[in-house]
């Protein structure tokens, strides 16, 4: 598998600098075997050759290198390293590079002759190797690596580190501690670990609330049938057989959080659906006994309005007012129910974002002071309870951002063909690092363990699926988040895109 590896890499990349001619040769030197692959491309430049094993070393131009991930002659290094060997680059007679690996023959008729492998291919420290690494910035996903090998340990952080932050752990017991408190986006585990192995991870992992839905992948030396099924039993969600090259770890992790992401939105959007079903319920139950209030109230008033006394008078006014708020909000949720559950069609929403403010402020404290300015009048095509959803949402992003004492403000006014909705707040604002990831699924300014970073998400693909935009910055009179969506009012959508 080694050897099948290295080969591979070589002619990959041979491949894709040749010009017309690669060549392959295997040759008994006695000894040795001596594999080698030349190409007539642009060679390698001498003062790179010394470096070109090196993990995520690359040679040549710019866009070259950003076709690879610079750890295919590391590989071919480590698996001439395995066998005892050694891995040179020189020049090809026409011109290009030629990569020869040799490999110590072992006669298979007699006892095989030990021999010394030389240094690492790849240096490692123990105690280095258990660091863990910091990733491309604070606010990135998390990682959990569990391996007990410290190069390969090693070689899967520093992957790893170019999208994720990560943590090593070189014991079983200790990953399923770390899982649990500190809950990765995804695992890396090998199957044969101290303390407890790969599947008893996975089947503890599946047992615990924090770590049941999280990616896990298997590392493991074999591939067969038997271990693989014996994996995905244990709760596994993916398996990687060594050797295996980093881009290929990176796009299966890939894989696995985006199907996690849609699984999450299927969840959210079904929770919204219930949830549309319970308040439209609700609210047509109240409906019918509160037309009966808001009708007969007045009425009552009238015919026995010259018998009552000013305290009595007052008590039938609240009652007759509070008959007339709750046939509010009755209809405002009949309205913000519609979530997933209407054709696409003509819509106010202007009358939408006035029924989430009305929702919303009902539950504020005093002390927050809320300021609109919203045309209810104009018309766009779309769903009406999707966006009543963007609303709401924006809306309480803003009354969390506030809390007990602040200032929102949000606007919805047509101008030049479209229709624009801003909603800002006095809070801290999105933090610099993740402003331009905020619309992303499981990004998030919330501590951990507060929301799951996938309401900004769903906004997102709403207002898209509106032919709208989203964009946010900080709010220049408030001085907090401010969010504007930008929708294409009815029958002027080709003049707002010119």
């Amino acid at each position: 598998g080694w050897m099948e590896s290295a080969v591979g890499n070589l002619l990959a990349n041979a491949m894709r600098f040749a010009k017309s001619r690669v060549s392959v040769s295997a040759v008994d030197l006695g000894g040795d075997i001596c594999i080698e692959v030349a190409d007539d491309g642009p060679g390698i430049p001498p003062d790179e050759a010394a470096r070109i094993f090196e993990r995520f070393s690359q040679a040549g131009t710019d866009e070259s290198r950003r076709k690879g991930t610079g750890l295919g002659l590391a590989i071919v290094r480590e698996a001439a390293r395995l066998h005892g060997g050694t891995v040179d680059v020189g020049e090809s007679e026409h011109g290009g590079a030629l990569f020869m690996v040799r490999i110590p023959r072992l006669l298979a008729d007699g006892p095989a002759s030990a021999f010394q492998a030389g240094a690492p291919a790849i240096e490692a420290d123990r105690n280095a190797a258990m660091d863990d690494v910091p990733g491309p910035h604070p606010a990135a996903p998390v990682a959990l690596v569990a391996e007990d090998h410290p190069e390969l340990r090693g070689f899967i952080g520093e992957v790893l580190a170019t999208q994720f932050r990560v943590l090593v752990t070189d014991r079983g017991d200790t990953a399923l501690e770390r899982a649990v408190r500190e809950q990765p986006d995804v695992i890396v585990a090998d199957i044969s670990m101290p303390g407890m192995d790969g599947l008893e991870l996975c089947r503890a992992l599946r047992q615990t609330e924090e770590a049941r839905d999280t990616p896990i992948l298997l590392v493991t030396a074999r591939g067969e049938p038997q271990q693989v099924l014996q994996g995905f039993d244990a709760g596994a969600n993916d398996y990687l057989v060594k050797p295996f090259h980093g881009r290929e770890l990176l796009a299966r992790i890939d894989a696995q959080l985006r199907l996690r992401s849609m699984v999450h939105r299927l969840a959210h959007q079904e929770r919204l659906a219930s949830l549309g079903v319970l308040a439209a319920s609700v609210a047509h139950q109240v409906r019918n006994p509160l037309t009966a209030l808001v009708s007969g109230l007045p009425a009552v008033k009238r015919k026995i309005g010259g018998t009552l006394d000013d305290r009595t008078k007052e008590m039938m006014d609240v009652f007759v007012d509070c008959a007339h708020r709750i046939e509010r909000i009755t209809l405002d949720l009949l309205d913000l129910s519609r979530v997933d559950r209407e054709e696409e069609g003509d819509l106010n929403p202007g009358a939408g974002l006035m029924a989430a403010v009305r929702l919303t402020t009902a539950q504020l404290p005093d002390d927050v002071e809320i300021h609109t300015e919203v045309d209810e009048t104009t018309q766009i095509r779309g769903r009406a309870g999707d966006l009543n959803h963007v609303f709401l949402n924006l809306l309480d992003n803003a009354a969390r951002a506030v809390g007990r004492r602040g200032r929102v403000s949000i606007h919805g006014l047509r101008e030049d063909g479209i229709y624009r909705v801003t909603v800002e707040d006095s809070g801290n604002g999105v933090p610099e690092d993740i402003a331009d990831r905020i619309f992303e699924p499981f990004v998030t300014s919330r501590p951990g363990g507060e929301g799951t970073g996938l309401g900004l998400a769903i906004v997102h693909d709403i207002v898209v699926a509106h032919r709208g935009e989203i964009s946010v910055d900080r709010s220049p009179s408030l001085g907090g988040a401010r969010f504007t969506i930008t929708l294409p009012v009815s029958g002027e959508e080709s003049v707002a895109a010119e």
